[in-house]
């Protein structure tokens, strides 16, 4: 009985996260329209690379729920394999500005100022480069 109900747990999480048709015929439209004229060989790794793309988005990223939403609204159009790159880069630049506390926390009012102005057009990619380029045009100033 309790292999019955892991087995049917399995199947309703896996059920869950299963692409609708209505967003797999748009996956498969746009690979088309996009890599058809190299061949289906081509049209076919699009659409498994971006399936695959949105299955890893919808099971693994729950975490990191708003800079997926973020990327899907800035690169959708490009494909899910686009939108999850776009989160796997922005999460990196989060979690380097987290963990290196002792060059970012000595700097907060200019993260703060990069976050003000890049978090909403560039995300967290943004966010540390233009922090990263402040903190070097500071360090910069002060030799003069």
């Amino acid at each position: 009985m309790k292999r019955v109900a892991t087995v049917s747990l399995l199947l309703l999480a896996s059920s869950v996260f299963a692409i609708s048709d209505t967003e797999k015929s748009s996956v498969i439209e746009r690979c088309k329209g996009q890599m058809n004229q190299y061949g289906a060989t081509m049209v076919k790794a699009c659409v498994d690379q971006d399936l695959e793309a949105y299955e890893q988005l919808q099971t693994n990223y729950r975490p990191h729920e708003k800079i997926v939403k973020f990327c899907t609204k800035t690169t959708k159009q490009f494909g899910w394999n686009m939108v999850k790159a776009c989160s796997d880069q922005n999460i990196e630049a989060r979690q380097a500005i987290l963990n290196n506390q002792d060059k970012y926390g000595k700097h907060m009012k200019i993260l703060d100022s990069c976050v003000e102005r890049m978090g909403k057009i560039g995300g967290w990619v943004m966010i540390k480069a233009c922090t990263d380029q402040d903190i070097e045009a500071e360090q910069a100033l002060s030799q003069y």
